[in-house]
């Protein structure tokens, strides 16, 4: 009975101890955060170090037993279940950790995964709603910057018959062109609005405007003058005499702007009167002489030109020479002592006496002796000739050069004439001079043309080709040599040629070759033919343009697409369609308009 009693208490206790070493290793498990894969190769030595325990605390659990029982052997099938209970625990308890672990990292890839959305979204909402808005704002602003300072305007005329007056004035016609219908000035401010039946609307010399409407009559005309004021046309005068033939007094400049003097009537006959109205309508008589002006007339009502506001070349119907008379005063400045006299464009005259030339001021002084076989007339300088050479004087009446350079005459230029065309032209770039002899020639006897790029110094530079061309528009000066069928294209600065680029167009089929420039390294040759001058090398997929550049702003005309771009800087301020019959001019203050086949678009600087 005690033995059974025995074995009754040695199982419990082997069950309680059992119990315990699940809870201890149970409780080695949960400690553990993290099951690594060593766990698999130590359950051998734990299971036998578990093994081991359960026998020490059975031998513990004994201090009843007698010293003569013998020592309990648990048996092993017991231990084996209890190995099976610990592994199948420490498998469930790895499932879980495992498990869990995945979770966790999920939700840290998933958290992770908003968080960037969130950057991303954030960046995008800043970049479109504060870069973009602040960039725009900063081009806007620099936009307004430049639009400060230059302005685009425009008008569309409803007729299509639109002209500029001077640079400066709008004028809008009716269909037939017989009546002006608008006049508005080039900021676009309306000064006329109606239908006036005119002949000409033009400006005097203090701004205001005037229109005159020139009637025909079987042997004279009547000119009615009108005068605008407050945006209304009055009549000022009907100016006519039977018998007579008036003409409009013009000042014209360098610039070709024409302002109106007077009127100027002379009988139609070989009579010796003749008669000036000014712009009041007040009327002067001249006896003994007419008035020729500066330049040839078409016709005995045609204009009478001048280059200077207050005189005008006169000529004694008796003595057959040239004087000077005064419009404002009404009376003779020079008496008619010379064989020819040509006002300049200040108050200085050219005057030729017995077969020499010299200049005058508005004293009657001689500034220039009269040595010189002709003085030609340019803005700022002169071209001078003696014993058929020429030199250039500038406005100081100083000679910048020797008489270098060889003067020609021909059957078409058989002397100089001061109202025609001539066997050279000349130009003045910056502070450089250009003169180019036996240009412009008819005749085609001469076999070279000469080209002198000169400094003020006097230096120069000789070009001797077949045929030598300048654009003055676009500072585009190139030769041709018809031996070679070579060009050579210069590229000059103020005072020098800084280089020279040959092209050879001997692949090419090409009947009358016309070359222009494109930009600073392509000519376009026919409309269609463009090439590469520094490299010789043909330039493929561009169009015909044409740029205007000035000091902040550039005009870019594409021909091809029919579009104009106006640039302020690098941006462009305007498009609009355009043609190659499009009049673009450059005014005097380096401002720029476009007479379109119905728009006029001028960019004017804001002063």
């Amino acid at each position: 009975m005690a033995s059974k009693k025995n074995d009754t208490e040695t199982k419990e206790k082997v069950s309680k101890t059992k119990k315990t070493a699940e809870k201890k290793e149970t409780a080695k498990k949960t400690s553990s955060k993290k099951v690594s894969a060593s766990t698999k190769k130590n359950t051998v030595k734990k299971e036998a170090d578990i093994v081991s325990e359960v026998k020490e605390e059975v031998i513990e659990t004994k201090p009843e037993v007698s010293e003569k029982t013998e020592l309990l052997q648990v048996p092993d099938s017991v231990v084996k279940d209890a190995l099976k209970q610990v592994n199948k625990a420490a498998k469930k308890q790895a499932r879980q950790e495992f498990l869990s672990k995945v979770v966790e990292e999920l939700i840290a890839f998933l958290f992770l995964v908003i968080i960037i959305c969130l950057v991303i979204f954030g960046v995008g909402y800043w970049y479109k709603n504060y870069y973009v808005e602040r960039e725009d704002q900063v081009e806007a602003q620099e936009q307004e910057k430049l639009n400060s300072e230059y302005r685009i305007v425009s008008y569309s005329s409803p007729t299509g018959n639109i002209s500029v007056l001077n640079d400066n004035y709008v004028i809008d016609y009716n269909k037939d062109n017989s009546k002006v219908t608008k006049i508005l000035d080039r900021e676009l401010n309306t000064l006329f609005e109606g239908e006036l039946e005119v002949t000409k609307v033009i400006p005097s010399t203090d701004g205001t405007i005037y229109a005159y409407l020139d009637e025909d009559a079987e042997s004279e005309n009547l000119v009615t003058l009108y005068k605008l004021v407050d945006g209304e046309f009055e009549k000022i005068k009907e100016i006519g005499t039977l018998g007579y033939y008036f003409s409009p007094i013009v000042y014209t400049t360098n610039g070709n702007n024409s302002y109106l003097l007077g009127f100027y009537g002379e009988e139609n006959s070989d009579a010796t009167d003749s008669v000036i109205y000014n712009l009041n309508g007040d009327k002067s008589e001249l006896h003994g002489y007419s008035l020729v002006g500066d330049y040839n007339r078409s016709s005995s009502d045609a204009e009478i030109r001048t280059r200077n506001k207050n005189y005008i070349v006169a000529k004694s119907l008796s003595s057959k020479r040239y004087g000077l008379y005064n419009l404002n005063d009404n009376q003779l400045t020079f008496e008619a002592l010379y064989d020819e006299l040509h006002c300049t464009f200040d108050d200085n005259f050219v005057a030729k006496k017995d077969n020499y030339t010299g200049i005058l001021n508005i004293k009657s002084k001689k500034v220039v002796d009269f040595q010189y076989d002709f003085i030609d007339i340019q803005k700022g300088y002169y071209v001078v000739s003696k014993d058929n050479k020429l030199a250039i004087m500038d406005s100081d009446f100083k000679l910048l050069t020797g008489f270098d350079f060889d003067y020609q005459t021909n059957n078409y230029y058989k002397a100089y004439s001061y109202t025609k065309a001539n066997s050279f032209v000349s130009y003045k770039i910056n502070d450089m001079y250009l003169l180019v002899t036996n240009n412009n020639e008819k005749s085609g006897s001469y076999n070279k043309h000469t080209a002198y790029l000169i400094k003020n110094s006097g230096a120069y530079t000789e070009i001797v080709e077949t045929y030598i061309e300048y654009d003055k528009d676009s500072n585009f000066l190139y030769s041709y040599d018809d031996n070679t069928d070579v060009y050579t294209i210069y590229e000059i600065d103020n005072e020098n040629i800084l280089n020279s680029y040959e092209i050879s167009l001997n692949g090419y089929i090409l009947n009358n070759v016309t070359i222009s420039k494109y930009n600073d390294e392509i000519v376009r040759i026919n409309n269609d033919i463009y090439i590469n001058f520094k490299t010789n090398e043909e330039v493929e997929g561009l169009t015909y343009t044409k740029d205007y550049s000035f000091d902040t702003y550039k005009v870019s005309l594409d021909y091809e697409n029919a579009k104009g771009l106006i640039y302020t800087g690098d941006v462009i301020t305007s498009t609009y369609k355009c043609n190659s019959k499009d009049n673009y001019v450059v005014r005097e203050d380096n401002t720029f308009y476009i007479i379109l086949e119905n728009d006029y678009i001028s960019i004017e600087k804001i002063s």
